[in-house]
């Protein structure tokens, strides 16, 4: 399973305080997973554009209006845009408020999204969410399943 993980530093936002143990988990899972943490709008639309990935993870800031990069905010139209574009089969949104991202991509993409629902969940608790499902991927769950446990 081939997996792009954004995980942008973004001097501009306070940092997640669970982010770097999130970034672990998911690298150390045993999983291919291509990490990148410097990446603006035309990078990651590089980024998708070299290979079929089988996942885009984002572990970042989030708003309704989109997902936080290293330089900004990429707006939901051109992320959404992005993904239509690109052979991506699911993209996990680990940010806050992006259920409105979400559902804009699932529209847009041919692909399956997982997003955060509420904005009550602790960053503790989407750290933990997203160690337990790199870890079930890598057991050889389905997307569904890992989603489930």
């Amino acid at each position: 399973m081939l997996i792009l993980l954004v995980a942008p530093k973004n001097k501009a936002l306070p940092v997640l305080p669970w982010v770097d143990q999130e970034i672990q988990a998911i690298v150390n899972s045993g999983l291919q997973v291509q990490l990148e943490r410097d990446v603006n709008e035309r990078l990651l639309s590089e980024l998708l554009g070299r290979r079929a990935w089988n996942i885009v993870w984002f572990a970042s800031h989030g708003t309704d209006t989109g997902v936080a990069l290293s330089d900004g905010i990429i707006s939901t139209e051109a992320l959404a845009s992005m993904l239509r574009s690109v052979s991506v089969k699911y993209v996990i949104l680990n940010t806050c408020e992006s259920v409105h991202v979400a559902a804009a991509i699932s529209e847009e993409a041919d692909c399956d999204v997982i997003c955060t629902i509420s904005t009550e969940i602790g960053e503790k608790q989407a750290w933990l969410t997203a160690s337990n499902m790199a870890r079930r991927l890598a057991a050889g769950d389905s997307v569904f399943d890992a989603f489930k446990r």
